[in-house]
């Protein structure tokens, strides 16, 4: 995620984070086939430092070097 986009996260809001999309066939899969995947109230953003911070723990791990499908049409 870039800085700048911190700011479109606001507290209170209901988000979807995943990854690894185990469904990559013919470029993004809609809906996303996510290995990991958890619903997540945002507790607060900063778009300084880059951050959302989320009202609960992740229950996942997540790794960085997992292919971004968003990136696949590219």
């Amino acid at each position: 995620m870039l800085a700048a986009n911190a700011s479109q996260y606001i507290a209170g809001q209901l988000v979807f984070l995943y990854g690894y999309d185990t469904y990559k066939t013919g470029g993004v899969s809609f809906p996303p086939r996510a290995l990991y995947f958890e619903w997540l109230t945002v507790q607060s953003s900063n778009v300084g430092a880059g951050t959302v911070t989320f009202t609960t723990p992740l229950v996942n791990s997540y790794d960085s070097t997992w292919q971004d499908t968003e990136n696949l049409a590219s």
